[in-house]
Formats: structure tokens, C-alpha cells, sequence
């Protein structure tokens, strides 16, 4: 997600202001778009893990698309933008929305570990459950928002400083971030898929 903030950033410098503003444009209409009608049966569909893991895998089209805006031109670089910006929003549509049962589950089944906080040993034990899951929530949220900011800025500075010490310029920058994506949607199919450990354990 770092690698596709710090393209839309680059966006309208790069691809120049009508077409980077309508690749923007186009990304996030249809992230909406997605959000607030597909994601939900995508999701279903793909469960969380996979769901995440598919949805990683198509932003790799956004960022890539860049290589081909930039090294073509007329309509080629136009619907290669665009069509890059189309496939990106959706991916992003319903990204979050697998995220959010992936960490619920992360977080009961770390919730145990915290249960036994001597603070809470006076109430019930389905309120000290119930405690312990706000607090692995609590946990993970600060946790993904901190690598989250982290992860974005760190690639807003990758964008800056890698045209500076490479010939290839911008176009670097994307040829980097695309293999970065890929790797790392990639990656997704290896990590667990807690909400099928949650469901096994009951």
C-alpha cells in the first residue's frame, strides 16, 4: 500500500495534469464504488486471507501501469493509466475490507495472553474475555497503524531518492515498487489464515 500511495502522489507530476488527474480520479471512484458495493461479496468469496493476497496482487496493475504510461504514448498511455487506475481502486475497495476480519482474528486469538492482567481479575470471565479482546485490538490497530505510516513514508522517500541515483529516473522507482508489490503479495499466500484457525478452534 506505501508503493501505491507514493505513485498516486507522483501521479499528476508524471503523467502530467489531465491524465494524472484522471488516473486518480478513476482509482478512487472506484475504490468507492467498490467499497461500498462489491467488497463485501468479494470478500465472502475469497475469505480474508485470500481476499487480501488478490487484492495485493492487483495493485501490482496500478503501479505497473506507470512503466507503460510512461514509455508509450496517445491513447495507449491513456487507457494504460486509466485501466491501471480502474483495476487498483477495486483491488483497494476491498483490501480493507479483508483486513478488518484478519485482524479481529489475530486479535481473539491473541486475546487469551492478555485475559490474566491482574487488573481485571475481579470481573467475570466473559468480561475479562471480552477486556482482553478490547485490548489485543487496541494492540494490533496501534501496531498496523504505526508499520502502516511507517511503510508509506518510507516509500515517499524511496520515490524521491531513487531517481537521484539511478539512470533509468521515475521509471525506476516503478520497476522497484512493482517487484516490492509482487513480492509481497506473494508473500500473503505463506501467513496463516487466522479467521480458518479461529473457526477450527471453537
Amino acid at each position: 500500500h506505501g508503493c501505491v500511495t507514493a505513485c498516486v502522489a507522483l501521479a499528476s507530476s508524471d503523467l502530467g495534469t489531465d491524465l494524472g488527474a484522471w488516473s486518480s480520479g478513476t482509482l478512487y471512484l472506484l475504490y468507492t464504488l467498490c467499497a461500498l458495493l462489491g467488497a463485501n461479496a468479494i470478500v465472502h468469496y475469497t475469505g480474508a486471507k485470500y481476499g487480501i493476497a488478490s487484492a495485493l496482487l492487483f495493485y501490482c496493475a496500478y503501479i505497473a501501469s506507470f512503466i507503460v504510461a510512461r514509455k508509450t504514448d496517445g491513447e495507449v498511455k491513456w487507457v494504460s493509466a486509466v485501466l491501471g487506475s480502474v483495476i487498483g481502486g477495486v483491488a483497494a475497495g476491498y483490501l480493507w475490507t479483508a483486513q478488518g476480519p484478519f485482524m479481529q482474528a489475530a486479535a481473539q486469538l491473541y486475546a487469551p495472553f492478555v485475559e490474566d492482567d491482574k487488573s481485571d481479575q475481579l470481573l467475570k470471565k466473559s468480561e475479562r474475555m471480552s477486556t482482553a479482546r478490547l485490548k489485543a485490538n487496541s494492540l494490533f490497530a496501534a501496531l498496523f497503524g504505526c508499520v502502516y505510516l511507517l511503510a508509506e513514508s518510507f516509500m515517499k522517500v524511496l520515490s524521491t531518492w531513487i531517481p537521484t541515483q539511478f539512470d533509468g529516473g521515475e521509471t525506476t522507482v516503478y520497476v522497484v515498487f512493482t517487484i516490492i508489490s509482487v513480492l509481497s503479495a506473494f508473500a500473503m499466500v505463506f501467513v496463516s489464515d487466522l479467521t480458518a484457525v479461529v473457526r477450527a478452534s471453537k
